[in-house]
């Protein structure tokens, strides 16, 4: 990422983080002996770097932050609005079968196994997890949410969780990018098409 040629300028996000950046590469050189895998082959490697990110992005456990919202639901007196109730119970649910795929995502890859169609199927869990925590965290705190918290950028944890929710939605690829993996590796729908090969 130090060649000539190579810009990196963060995208500061609407929490304030800058968590993702564009990268511009003009006339970059790559010595042949840091290529990685054969000549003409990068989108398979960048696809071997997406899905263990997806992996990881898919492992993250969130069943702490679902038992900070409760705790901040209760203390704000939200806990006996039915429809708060029902969200929190169900986050509490997800959460759980969330950490218990990961867990059995990472066995499988401590045995030697690699993943496959699981990461996209634990991406897409956790992308859609994330908005539904976000709205359900900004509803928790009512129109406590509307003001200023205790972060680092002036956001509370659950403001936060509303406004930083995209990192995870967009990183390791989007949610209409996992649902294509999935039906095209697991339902068996066609291929999106493929550019034709370098003459």
């Amino acid at each position: 990422m130090r060649s000539p040629g190579i810009e990196v300028r963060p995208i500061v996000q609407i929490n304030r983080n800058a968590h993702f950046n564009e990268v511009h590469l003009d006339e970059v050189r790559i010595p042949g002996d840091q290529v990685i895998g054969e000549l003409g082959q990068g989108w398979s490697v960048a696809r071997t770097t997406l899905s263990a990110e997806r992996v990881m992005i898919g492992s993250i456990s969130v069943l702490d932050r679902v038992l900070h919202l409760i705790e901040a639901a209760r203390q704000a007196g939200h806990t006996d609005d039915p429809v708060i109730r029902q969200g929190l119970a169900s986050a509490y649910t997800r959460a759980s079968i969330m950490g218990y795929l990961g867990g059995r995502v990472q066995a499988s890859i401590r045995r030697g196994g690699r993943p496959g169609a699981e990461a996209s199927v634990m991406k897409l869990a956790l992308s859609t997890f994330m908005a539904e925590l976000g709205d359900l965290s900004i509803a928790a705190l009512g129109t406590d949410g509307l003001l200023a918290g205790e972060g680092d950028h002036g956001y509370g944890q659950l403001q936060d969780q509303f406004l930083g929710q995209w990192a995870a939605r967009i990183g390791g690829g989007t949610e209409q990018i996992q649902r294509n993996l999935i039906g095209e590796a697991v339902l068996g729908l066609p291929r999106e098409p493929r550019p034709a090969p370098p003459a």
